[in-house]
């Protein structure tokens, strides 16, 4: 097995001691993907029955498999429980760490129960880059069930793309939080500053008590369109209250029909235009 990019790659050899005649399947993990198998060096498609991958031998006696895996780590751990298909005379595995990862402590010459191990290893091998853990286990019964574990340590260099990842997505948050900010800000401010200069232009002798009735009766929207209408002494443009208020076509339309069905307001078709004007 090699760890490598937070994945793993499984590669398992089945060496029988003469040649068999056997269907048997191989339980794979749930996400095993790119799987590939041979059957004395003739390679076959992927027969899969759930997540169990499917041989049918003829008088064969070697049999390879391979596929890709992320359920055997942890983040810096692998975990793995390996079911034996057959009896077995010897059941040698090999996991290789990423490259220039370290276990998490020290191995000595003793016992390795509490280390970063487990079980017990057969031998630790390395190539100056790679550390390789090494059991060997012999006369294994069909079925039994082997529980492996190793701890380890990436180099650092694997933690910068990541750590330089997250400091590019929190950079990015942060203009985005900070424009959306200033945006709506200044779209406050403006309608602020818009609705102030429009209850302030209500033409002098306008029926004030009479607008005072209307205006109890108004949700704010309504009020800023006729708040427009006053301004533009009674008679407005439909356009014109869409530039003035900042709302939508389909909201004006709705404000208009809803203000003309309570008598508000009523509406007359001039040539292309719509006309709004202020019941009194």
């Amino acid at each position: 097995m090699f760890i490598a990019y937070n994945k793993v790659l499984v590669e398992s050899e089945l060496l029988f001691s003469s040649k068999q005649t056997t269907n048997f399947s191989v339980g794979l993990p749930f996400d095993a993907r790119d799987i590939t198998n041979k059957v004395d060096n003739f390679e076959y498609p992927a027969i899969l029955e759930s997540n169990n991958l499917m041989f049918f031998l003829k008088n064969n006696r070697y049999v390879k498999y391979s596929y890709i895996t992320d359920e055997l780590l942890e983040g810096d751990s692998f975990i793995a429980a390996i079911k034996v298909p057959f009896d077995t005379e010897e059941l040698r595995i090999k996991v290789s760490l990423p490259e220039k990862a370290v276990l998490d402590r020290p191995m000595g010459n003793g016992p390795v129960s509490g280390s970063a191990v487990y079980p017990q290893p057969k031998r630790l091998e390395t190539d100056g880059q790679v550390i390789t853990v090494v059991w060997v286990f012999n006369d294994v019964k069909k079925d039994d069930e082997l529980a492996l574990y190793v701890k380890y340590n990436k180099p650092a260099r694997y933690w910068i793309p990541v750590i330089l990842i997250v400091l590019g997505i929190m950079v990015a948050l942060a203009a985005v939080s900070y424009l959306t900010y200033r945006s709506n800000g200044k779209r406050k401010a403006k309608a602020k500053i818009e609705i102030t200069e429009v209850k302030a232009a209500v033409p002098a002798g306008s029926n004030k008590e009479g607008s005072d009735n209307i205006d109890r009766h108004l949700k704010e929207d309504e009020q800023q369109i006729i708040n427009v209408i006053r301004l533009k002494e009674g008679r407005c443009e439909q356009g014109t209250l869409r530039i003035a208020t900042g709302f939508s076509k389909a909201k004006i339309s709705g404000l208009l029909k809803e203000l003309e069905t309570r008598k508000i307001i009523h509406k007359e078709k001039r040539g292309k235009k719509n006309l709004v004007f202020l019941k009194e």
